[in-house]
């Protein structure tokens, strides 16, 4: 504010012409767009109607949105988005929605799931009760013979993923089902077969796995939702996967740039905490493949808990009602990617310690590749002298740091995160092998998983696909367009301040 007042003063005391005002009072515009006003408390909508009374839950469902997002360290929307109160008669449309499974198909004892009368006592528990296999007069196998064991960690591509948080969320996908089918594949590691689930068309384990050091240079003042998921999903020749590749929505593909990353609260914090300074940040990352998976296009075998929550839904838009669904399970379900594990570390430099070293750009990736390989895989590198400034190693300059650490085994997860040396990288990379995690992946909307299976399936498919855009509202940057570059974050409560290259500050000021 005080470069604005310096404008308007300097107009009073100087004869100027129009022309002149007018961009005097145009570049104190531009200096103010993004300079810290008195605080903006963030604020509620009012309550929408109370719903109709859920066939399951008995609850009648009301909802809220946030009018205006907090700006410069107003207060925060306290509270739920979300209310219920108890309701006693469920509407009418309750009583169609009991599934029949009909002569043709068993019917499970427990939920309400229906099978091919062909699973049944076929060795495979294709009932989450294993009713399926009880009683049977005679058993025949599907693997015949031989016994596989599931794929170890298989479980983790059924679960669904939040866009707006970029993490896994609960299961969608029941990846326990095998549907009647024996199909395994080897794992030289194991060096045993393991069986493969349904829902996975195609997965084979790579034969080495092997450690690829990635780096990346950025200013996460510039744009810290930008710089974040820059951290995340750093683009190279082995990770070129895009995790929008599956949204045909282009409404959808214009917002998602503008949520930000759930797990990156620590590098969230980092930036923000840089403000008051012009910082530059790096990052490295080791990266380890051990499989790589396709799940099948269409038919797959839900998750019992999704599939009942499905049926449940009324087949007209309840925006409440929908909206929770996302909330509970997600907004996506992977469709491909690779296990293994990745370890990533985010350094933060002042940039006048830089200057004061005296590198150039490429010179400071020279040191920090340098660092990483002596540090995490123990190479013999020599390293310019200048890279050691301060009397500390590169990387030891930084002001702050973060690790992310995917995949892996708790405690050598837990080592790791301590000692960045070689022998925890080592000891952290063979545990991965037993304990993947999902790095690359491709990713489709839920919508896209309900069929004719589900009752009422092709409105609710289109219901889906609305409740989605309107989950995704709550990023749209028009919702901080009281300055410029601003960007909506904590669950669409916040709005935040990007500034251009050269400033920094919470108002770029």
């Amino acid at each position: 504010m005080f470069n604005y007042c310096f404008y308007i003063l300097l107009l009073l005391l100087l004869k100027v012409s129009d022309n002149s005002r007018n961009n005097i009072l145009q570049a104190a515009k531009e200096t103010r767009d993004c300079m810290p006003p008195c605080a903006t408390d963030c604020e509620w909508n009012f309550w929408s109607k109370y719903g109709k009374c859920g066939c399951k839950s008995k609850e009648q469902l009301r909802h809220r949105t946030v009018k205006q997002p907090s700006l410069f360290g107003g207060k925060s929307c306290d509270g739920a988005e979300e209310d219920s109160i108890p309701c006693k008669e469920p509407s009418k449309q309750c009583k169609n929605k009991k599934k029949k499974c009909g002569k043709k198909k068993f019917a499970c004892k427990a939920g309400t799931s229906c099978i091919k009368n062909a699973l049944v006592c076929n060795g495979d528990a294709d009932c989450v009760d294993s009713s399926d296999e009880l009683k049977c007069k005679k058993v025949k196998l599907t693997c015949g013979k031989e016994t596989y064991p599931l794929i170890p960690n298989i479980q983790i591509v059924g679960g669904a993923f939040d866009i707006t948080t970029l993490a896994r969320s609960s299961e969608v996908l029941d990846n326990s089902l095998f549907n009647g089918v024996c199909n395994n594949v080897y794992s030289p590691d194991h060096k045993k077969h393991f069986r493969k689930p349904y829902n996975v068309a195609s997965f084979s384990y790579q034969v080495n796995q092997t450690h690829f050091l990635h780096y990346s240079i950025f200013n996460c003042h510039q744009n810290p939702l930008t710089a974040k998921r820059a951290c995340r999903n750093m683009q190279t020749a082995r990770q070129s996967v895009s995790i929008y590749t599956f949204i045909k929505m282009t409404q959808m593909s214009q917002l998602v740039g503008h949520a930000a990353g759930g797990d990156n609260a620590k590098l969230e914090k980092m930036i923000k905490d840089g403000y008051s300074d012009d910082y530059k940040y790096f990052s490295v990352k080791t990266v380890i493949t051990v499989a790589m998976f396709q799940m099948r296009d269409d038919n797959l075998l839900l998750n019992e808990d999704f599939e009942e929550d499905l049926n449940e839904l009324h087949s007209w838009y309840d925006k409440v009602e929908y909206l929770r669904l996302l909330e509970k399970y997600g907004t996506h379900y992977y469709t491909e990617g690779t296990l293994g594990g990745q370890y990533k570390f985010i350094y933060k430099f002042r940039k006048a310690d830089l200057v004061k070293a005296d590198l150039t750009d490429t010179e400071q990736r020279q040191c920090l590749e340098d660092d990483a390989k002596i540090k995490l895989l123990g190479a013999d590198v020599d390293i310019n002298d200048r890279c050691n400034f301060n009397s500390k190693s590169f990387t030891n300059n930084a002001v702050q740091s973060v690790s992310f650490v995917d995949g892996g085994e708790a405690n050598a997860v837990s080592s790791l995160s301590v000692n960045s040396d070689e022998k925890s990288l080592t000891e952290w990379t063979n545990s991965v092998i037993m304990h993947p995690a999902i790095v690359e992946y491709k990713i489709a909307p839920l919508s896209q998983l309900i069929d004719s299976r589900i009752i009422q399936g092709k409105k609710k498919k289109a219901n889906m696909e609305t409740a989605l855009l309107h989950f995704m509202k709550k990023f749209e940057p028009i919702r901080c367009n009281s300055f410029n570059a601003g960007k909506v974050v904590k669950d669409g409560r916040e709005c935040v301040c990007l500034c251009p290259a050269g400033l920094y500050g919470a108002g770029c000021e």
